[in-house]
């Protein structure tokens, strides 16, 4: 216990300075175990636990507001040859690359995550308009196509060169209105289910990109297509390469719960 009427003035000062010291450390390492508890070691994106809490605020902000926000989930096509042909380092590299590919092509207050070897999720604030469900659409097919043309660049490393393509999936939240059957607010939607039906519609923009490709190979041409995938908040109903609805209709709580439970099926 320090004494100011023993201690010397100096030998005070200097223990203070250590106690100072030892504090000013200690929060710096608290600093640090709170942003490797949040934030993707490799990339240093969001992981699945701060995502969650910024997905909630946005759902929240998309209620109050009446703004559209839509939920995307990307996969990398082909990294799993990347890692294969050149090893680890070379993967880890492509990944954090495409971490700031992505960073880059958001706006400020947009979030990307990473929340699997090359899952990422994106999360898209769009503004309000009186024509919501048609521009909304178009605004993100316009922001996927920059992300898709992004992922795709060539990444130079050393002297080999890189490349791998995205599959995109989105869901647009909330959509709200009446609808016959089991009908109920966006309150009834959470966050989970809304990766959900987006990692779907992913999947659903895989697999009519390899039917494509498989047709365009057997007519003769090796031309790349890339395909996206877009639901409606209420599950809507599948259609090529995702899912469409009436995105200005209401949230089929029913529809939602069955087409999530269908989600991550093998492509």
């Amino acid at each position: 216990m320090l004494n100011p009427c023993d201690d010397d003035p100096a030998d005070l000062d200097e223990r203070i300075g250590v106690l100072t010291r030892r504090v000013i450390e200690l929060e710096r390492q608290n600093r640090e175990l709170r942003v490797l508890a949040l934030h993707d070691p490799l990339t240093g994106l969001p992981n699945r636990r701060l995502l969650a809490d910024r997905l909630r605020l946005a759902m929240a902000r998309a209620q109050r507001s009446g703004h559209r926000l839509a939920v995307c989930c990307l996969d990398l096509d082909g990294f799993k040859a990347v890692n294969d042909r050149h090893g680890h380092a070379a993967g880890d590299s492509l990944l954090v690359a495409v971490a700031r590919r992505l960073e880059q092509v958001l706006r400020a207050g947009e979030t990307v995550a990473r929340v699997g070897g090359d899952e990422f999720v994106l999360l898209l604030e769009l503004e309000a308009t009186h024509e919501q469900g048609a521009s909304s659409v178009a605004t993100v097919d316009a922001v996927l196509s920059r992300v898709q043309a992004s992922v795709a660049a060539p990444l130079g490393a050393g002297e080999t060169l890189l490349q791998v393509t995205a599959s995109v999936g989105h869901v647009l939240y909330p959509c709200l209105c009446g609808m016959t059957g089991t009908a109920a607010t966006a309150a009834d939607v959470d966050g989970d289910t809304l990766l959900q039906l987006a990692d779907r519609a992913m999947y659903d923009s895989r697999r009519a990109r390899a039917d494509r490709l498989r047709r365009a190979s057997g007519a003769g041409t090796s031309r790349t297509l890339m395909r996206r995938g877009g639901a409606c908040a209420q599950g809507g109903e599948p259609v090529g390469a995702g899912w469409i609805g009436p995105c200005d209709g209401g949230l089929d709580t029913a529809s939602a719960a069955s087409a999530a439970s269908a989600s991550r099926s093998p492509p």
